[in-house]
């Protein structure tokens, strides 16, 4: 069992790591002019889907399958809330001029090489593909680090819980160089305080809707840090003891 916890926690950084590595960062390091977005996507994004793909391939190999499915359901729902994010950003765009523009259209022409010659139909659909993908980076962060957290309670608080992550990744978007990029100013100081209101809602968005979604559908997900309590000595045994009398009950019931 010990083998296998640690099999599962190793799996997990790998995960949180190529999450990292290939999803909204690259577009920062790309503003920084460390290397081009066309580049970065071909080295490190790409590859970092794959290695996603394999470490849960790898989890429900080994008999992980709450983490498989905590990293199958953070994608999937991270892409999902990602379409809550577009709403209010759209909203802010077209009804209230709080955005410079369509981020995702920038994306589409830096991967593809088009920044001279503007955007395509092609670039934009590699840049709304770049930027879901973002998304279920950050859902599968999310879901692999709080996963059903907390059990027994409302799916709001998971909802709330999800807010404040993405009021997080807001704050981080805001004071990254993307922000500038886009003409707003770091923190919206050339756009000013309907930019940011902006940012933050549809940050909240996306984490309420991406809280509440692996709460109620990953609830039997273990948080990372609960699967890296296990592997102290005693505490799985303990944990299996506890499980042992509900899956009793439940069987009897049955």
């Amino acid at each position: 069992m010990t083998v296998r916890t640690a099999a599962q926690v190793l799996l997990a950084l790998v995960v949180l790591v190529a999450a990292t590595a290939g999803g909204a960062l690259l577009l920062a390091v790309a503003e920084n002019g460390s290397s081009s977005l066309h580049t970065l996507v071909i080295e490190i994004a790409i590859p970092s889907a794959i290695v996603i793909g394999a470490a849960g391939a790898a989890a429900a190999m080994i008999g992980a399958r709450r983490l498989a499915k905590g990293i199958i359901l953070g994608l999937a729902f991270g892409a999902l809330s990602t379409a809550g994010l577009e709403l209010v950003r759209n909203i802010g765009f077209y009804q209230f001029n709080s955005m410079p523009g369509q981020l995702p259209e920038l994306m589409g022409v830096l991967i593809t090489n088009r920044i001279m010659d503007g955007p395509d139909l092609a670039s934009n659909l590699i840049g709304w593909a770049d930027h879901v993908w973002n998304g279920a980076a950050f859902g599968v962060t999310y879901a692999v680090i709080v996963g059903g957290f907390p059990r027994r309670r409302s799916h709001w608080i998971g909802a709330g819980m999800g807010a404040i992550y993405g009021l997080a990744l807001g704050t981080g978007f805001l004071l990254s160089p993307v922000s500038r990029a886009t003409g707003a100013g770091i923190f919206g100081s050339i756009l000013g305080a309907k930019y940011v209101i902006t940012v933050y809602l549809a940050h909240a968005v996306f984490g309420a809707l991406l809280g509440l979604l692996v709460h109620r559908f990953a609830s039997s997900t273990d948080p990372l840090w609960q699967t890296a309590l296990d592997l102290l000595p005693g505490r799985s045994a303990r944990r299996e003891a506890e499980r042992r009398p509900v899956a009793t009950c439940a069987a009897n019931r049955a």
